[in-house]
């Protein structure tokens, strides 16, 4: 859905030259959210002000237990002054946090954060339009993007460049009660354990016909998603690289599906969810950011750690969160906005407090270890845990984000491709028939989509612009 033209051709200089390009893509924005623009996108203080207030959205309603929202509210305003402190004449104002195509409609219509983070759906940002292109700021500052998770990159890198930066390597990982393999008599995983080892400890340890359920493994993804855990293990590309095919009918993503089924699934050893009480579970797939979640639950079992993701076929794979900080396309503030976003994304004041405030994961490849270090200072009892095991699948590639993202039909494909595969998972059709079945539904949304969205467009004829055209395009807002 393509809603406003990508621009970002004029940030690339600091000095006063603006090149013809640059001036079109600033005149372009003004269109959208007229005011202020002057030179190269840089906005001209006014008499009665020479202070510039840049909008930054943060979310102080989640994660509750880290404190009530005007406790995170204070706080963030509190780290946010060291900005202010080392850009003069910049202000920082926090928004209200908007999920999904809400704050899609706030861009469109020029209200938006002029910096944001989102998880998950930076397709659909990127297709419409919504993201300033952060290339021509990355080339000029020299920002390298050996600096975050090489899965991350790989992510947020489209064909059209890149515009959004890593907000965070919240990688999978397993955590082994070691105390139920003690007890049953098995051998602990070896450093390099592969997929047939982690098959085997879930028959030694599944019991299936126990009430409460006891031991085997647990999936922290379950359905479509969990096959993002270990497809690259198996070779497998969910899409084309141009990203406008979706390519589940491969041998290679058939053999992971099929693995997981018939080694797994079908057998009757693994749940999806979370642990709930010691020993229920003899593995737990986990993140990042559950890591105190599974302390709390498990820490009064004898003997547990982290293991990293086994090896695949083709090496290790495990699945990361799509987290990452982006630019609004129709910010009056394109250059303040950038400094604003690289102080979020590529320095470490702002990482470091979210680190030993929330223990949130960094998304700096150099702030993993201190990650790891804060959270056994916090948390003593998981020092010797192995939680190098999360970081390291961030820093050597092991983790990605496996995510769908079409231009026009990514809800709908993650729709259609979760209705195939519980019928997989029910055995009402096989795993590639069922693959063959979902990449035609797919492409065949994918195909038809362009159409539909110019007729939207069609139907009103001023968009993209503020105000009523809106709705033709998210119906229901």
């Amino acid at each position: 859905m393509r809603v406003v033209k990508g621009r970002g051709s004029g940030v690339a200089g600091r000095g006063p030259r603006c090149s013809r390009r640059a001036a079109l893509s600033a005149a372009a924005v003004a269109t959208v959210a007229p005011g202020v623009l002057s030179g190269c996108g840089r906005p001209r203080p006014t008499a009665a002000s020479s202070v510039l207030t840049l909008t930054v959205m943060l979310d102080v309603s989640a994660l509750t237990q880290y404190g009530s929202a005007a406790t995170r509210t204070a706080l963030y305003t509190q780290v946010l002054q060291g900005f202010e402190q080392q850009h003069p004449g910049l202000r920082v104002r926090q928004t209200p946090f908007l999920a999904g195509t809400a704050n899609e409609a706030a861009i469109i219509a020029g209200s938006a954060a002029d910096v944001f983070p989102a998880c998950c759906d930076y397709g659909s940002y990127v297709y419409a339009g919504l993201l300033l292109p952060l290339d021509p700021y990355l080339k000029r500052d020299n920002v390298s993007q050996t600096l975050f998770s090489p899965g991350m990159v790989a992510w947020l890198s489209f064909p059209s460049g890149t515009f959004g930066l890593s907000r965070g390597t919240d990688a999978n990982a397993f955590a082994l009660d070691l105390g139920v393999l003690d007890t049953l008599g098995l051998a602990y995983p070896a450093p390099g354990w592969t997929h047939a080892d982690l098959a085997k400890l879930c028959a030694a340890t599944a019991k299936p016909a126990a009430t409460p359920r006891r031991y085997g493994a647990t999936f922290i993804y379950g359905g479509f998603t969990l096959l993002r855990e270990f497809s690259r293990g198996f070779g497998a590309r969910l899409q084309n690289s141009a990203r406008t095919r979706q390519t589940l009918d491969t041998p290679e993503a058939v053999a992971a599906a099929s693995w997981y089924f018939q080694d797994l699934y079908w057998p009757g050893l693994v749940t999806s969810g979370f642990s709930k009480a010691p020993g229920d579970t003899a593995i737990q797939n986990l993140d990042m950011n559950n890591v105190l979640h599974l302390y709390r639950v498990w820490r009064n079992s004898a003997k547990w750690r982290f293991y990293p993701a086994p090896v695949y076929p083709h090496g290790h794979s495990t699945a990361m969160a799509g987290n990452f900080w982006g630019i609004s396309a129709t910010t009056r503030h394109p250059d303040p906005a950038w400094e604003l976003l690289r102080w979020l994304a590529v320095g470490t004041e702002w990482q470091r407090f979210a680190m030993r405030t929330f223990l949130f994961p960094p998304g700096l490849n150099s702030l993993l270890a201190e990650w790891q270090h804060t959270v056994e200072s916090v948390v003593p009892p998981l020092k010797g845990k192995g939680l190098e095991a999360f970081t390291e699948a961030g820093t050597r590639g092991w983790a990605s984000v496996a995510e769908i993202n079409f231009q026009y039909a990514t809800g709908a494909a993650l729709a259609a491709d979760g209705q195939w595969w519980t019928q997989i998972q029910a055995r009402q059709v096989g795993v590639r028939e069922g693959f063959v079945q979902a990449d035609r539904q797919v492409n065949a949304l994918e195909q038809a989509a362009p159409a539909q969205q110019a007729a939207q467009r069609q139907a009103g004829k001023s968009f993209p612009s503020r105000g009523a055209p809106i709705a033709s395009v998210y119906p229901g807002l």
